[in-house]
């Protein structure tokens, strides 16, 4: 008799669950909601044991994942790994076609999976100067992409040895599911003082989760 009882208490109790959105936030807290309205800033959802209770709102930016009822799973950009690991650090060598190395480090930080800011700081024997840069590298890539290498391309504007210079990067960007780092580019330096210089660097990293 127990038995016969247990089995529509726990046909119930499947109903309830499948009937919810599940929102794991960033800091792996777990939410069972039902899901209002989706946009991409933000989320707007109820409580589902309290159907006549109050719209709340979150921020997407706050959220990891979102598993719906109907067994979809939205993982909100995270299966890009350059949203996983936004931030990285790592050290460049660059040679230059027409004689001269420069060894640099670096700094940077995808605002978006496409969209990465960077700083360099470096020193070379183009001329026997210090230079730095900073600027924007443009990923070809979605926002929802799982390849680990992507093209790339970018405009940096910095100093070199005093002069006023622009960068120009043009390669290829790999990014391991352990956060080894590594990118291979010709570069050309164009300077307002009326000189220009080509250059391939290879630089080696790694980046972080956040």
């Amino acid at each position: 008799m127990k038995k016969v009882l247990l089995f529509p208490l726990l046909l119930v109790a499947s109903m309830h669950c499948n009937g919810q959105d599940t929102i794991t936030m960033k800091d792996k807290r777990q939410l069972d909601v039902k899901i209002i309205e989706q946009t991409p800033g933000t989320v707007r959802y109820k409580m589902p044991d309290y159907e006549d209770g109050p719209i709340l709102t979150l921020k997407t930016r706050r959220i990891r994942e979102i598993a719906y009822r109907n067994g979809f799973i939205d993982m909100m950009g995270y299966q890009n790994p350059r949203k996983e690991m936004p931030l990285g650090a790592g050290a460049g060598y660059a040679v230059s076609f027409t004689g001269g190395s420069l060894l640099s480090a670096a700094a940077d930080y995808f605002v978006t999976p496409q969209i990465d800011l960077e700083i360099n700081f470096g020193a070379s024997d183009f001329s026997g100067g210090l230079y730095y840069s900073a600027g924007s590298r443009f990923h070809f890539s979605s926002k929802y992409s799982e390849h680990k290498l992507t093209p790339f391309s970018g405009v940096l504007g910095g100093a070199y040895y005093g002069d006023a210079i622009i960068q120009v990067p043009l390669g290829l960007h790999y990014l391991s599911g352990s956060g080894l780092n590594a990118s291979l580019s010709v570069n050309e330096m164009i300077s307002f003082e009326d000189w220009q210089i080509t250059f391939i660097e290879l630089r080696l990293g790694w980046r972080f989760r956040l």
